[in-house]
């Protein structure tokens, strides 16, 4: 792609466009997540926020399988 000032631009645009979605898709995450049963487990891990903890339920499942 040539570094047009329209260039630089549409990819200013993109770049925010992604972020507001990004955030949107945060927000809605994290009431999901609370509702969920293992909810409690993975907050209560050491490291583990907001953010991370709806992602890692996203990517493993139900965490209450792992846990002894």
């Amino acid at each position: 792609m040539p570094k047009t000032g329209t260039s630089k631009f549409l990819a200013g645009q993109a770049v925010f466009q992604l972020r507001a979605a990004s955030a949107a898709l945060r927000n809605e995450m994290q009431p999901l997540a609370a509702s969920l049963p293992e909810y409690p487990v993975v907050m209560g891990m050491f490291g583990v926020g907001l953010s991370l903890g709806p992602r890692l339920m996203a990517e493993i499942g139900d965490v209450r399988r792992y846990c002894g």
